[in-house]
């Protein structure tokens, strides 16, 4: 691969490589920075937000963000990449106390609404859980048991590594492989959050 020739320490040879389509170099440029951001997007959160904000949902949406939208960056030097990926976690850290901040502030009226939903919300919900369902369904057995494990038995990243015969880095970028393919054959959403209603992993029973 072309990234085994560059300097490991250039970030702009990297960004380079990534916008050349080097799927290698982008998921390295994003694993150099991803503890950083992490600790940025916890710091942003604070205690009162993380009740109902997940970090992982923060930072999956910062990367896809930061792979929709890497051609537009600009170097500005030696940092620069840093900065512009706090940027957007800010952006989405703000969206999501926006949100927040309205269930927070009316509790009664959202537990009412979610208690006493339409006919017509019920058919959409369905028919939202079937597309999902269907999606999920075509990714491939590792990008399945991945969700299965991270997203839907919450498990720790490290268990997941464990259960999956991968290191921790490995586990954590087949995660953002596998949400990138399910978002593709899904479509654009608010949010990535799966519903109440379990999803099946009715390929592969090795990850029950």
């Amino acid at each position: 691969m072309l990234t085994a020739m560059i300097n490991p320490n250039s970030t702009r040879e990297l960004i380079d490589l990534a916008r050349e389509g080097d799927r290698d170099a982008l998921e390295r440029l994003l694993d150099d920075h991803s503890d950083r951001v992490e600790y940025f997007v916890r710091l942003r959160l604070g205690d009162r937000l993380r009740q109902f904000v997940e970090v992982e949902d923060v930072l999956q949406e910062t990367t896809l963000r930061a792979c929709r939208s890497l051609d537009r960056f600009r170097w500005q030097g030696d940092g620069s990449f840093l900065r512009w990926l706090k940027g957007i976690a800010e952006h989405v850290v703000l969206e999501n106390a926006s949100r927040g901040g309205r269930r927070l502030a009316d509790p009664l009226e959202q537990e009412k609404a979610d208690s006493e939903p339409s006919q017509e919300t019920l058919a959409r919900r369905d028919e939202r859980f079937e597309r999902l369902q269907a999606a999920f369904d075509g990714l491939s057995a590792d990008h399945r048991r991945v969700i299965l494990l991270a997203r839907l038995k919450k498990l720790p990243l490290r268990i997941v590594a464990e259960k999956m015969d991968r290191t921790e880095p490995a586990a954590k970028q087949l995660l953002w492989r596998a949400l990138q393919q399910l978002r593709s054959r899904f479509g654009e959403t608010e949010s990535l959050r799966l519903p109440d209603r379990p999803l099946a992993d009715r390929g592969d029973s090795s990850a029950m």
